[in-house]
């Protein structure tokens, strides 16, 4: 008989301490043309998103804006974009979409003095599908918002910085 799955706020408090007193309101991203959004307040996920799919970095800035808008973030993770030597070849002519968007967001933080933690792609390899749906954190058809609390999750979890 499988045991039932720890929920986040427990496993959160196991991990972390009675303590530590999580980001007031932690927005994660997962940039792309269609990027997802997530926002934790003090540990416990409250509103996720995505944007429409979209091609050109000027035509997110008022969808990211206005999520910033209602969220009024206190810190925010964005997953990293890298070129892999194995990959070089398929980025060349590439417009490089998300490097940019992740530019977009930097900026958008710096002009809110909003501190940015940037994540590797493969931390959100621990929170699975499986654990989301444990946790009632899983939104079906929002791939991407997935992501982003994925990494929202895992940032709360694990990030040695943490504040």
């Amino acid at each position: 008989m499988q045991r039932p799955m720890i929920t986040f706020k427990n496993l959160l408090r196991a991990q972390r301490g009675e303590e530590w007193a999580p980001p007031l309101m932690l927005l994660a991203f997962d940039p792309g043309q269609t990027t997802g959004w997530a926002c934790f307040c003090r540990g416990e996920l409250v509103a996720v998103g995505q944007t429409s799919k979209i091609d050109a970095v000027e035509k997110a800035l008022p969808q990211l804006e206005d999520v910033f808008e209602r969220i009024h973030p206190t810190l925010v993770i964005i997953e990293d974009y890298r070129v892999y030597a194995h990959k070089a070849k398929a980025h060349s002519w590439n417009s490089l979409h998300t490097p940019k968007l992740i530019g977009a967001i930097q900026a958008l933080c710096s002009l809110r003095k909003i501190p940015v933690v940037m994540q590797m792609a493969s931390s959100k390899q621990f929170v699975t599908d499986e654990k989301l749906k444990a946790w009632n954190m899983h939104n079906k058809g929002m791939r991407h918002a997935l992501d982003a609390i994925r990494h929202g999750c895992y940032y709360l979890l694990f990030d040695k910085g943490a504040r």
